[in-house]
């Protein structure tokens, strides 16, 4: 379980590909929740890797791409 801890790429935001069907899959979170990640996100920085297919559709991890698109990232893990 130890190299889990590394195994990942990054990969720019822009080749990723929204999947209509997982986009709305849970459900909408209050303002006081997207804050909570957002600050996570802008102090301790993305700690775990979005889950694409190989043809870069986005299975999980919609929210942290919304939001670390909105703090200026143009790149994530995955």
């Amino acid at each position: 379980m130890e190299n889990f801890k590394h195994q990942y790429e990054v990969v720019k935001i822009d080749q990723i590909v929204k999947v209509e069907e997982f986009k709305n899959f849970y459900e909408t979170q209050t303002d006081d929740s997207e804050n909570q990640l957002k600050s996570s996100l802008e102090q301790e920085g993305q700690l775990l890797p979005l889950i694409i297919s190989r043809d870069f559709q986005l299975i999980d991890g919609y929210r942290r791409l919304k939001l670390l698109s909105a703090l200026g990232r143009e790149e994530v893990k995955v």
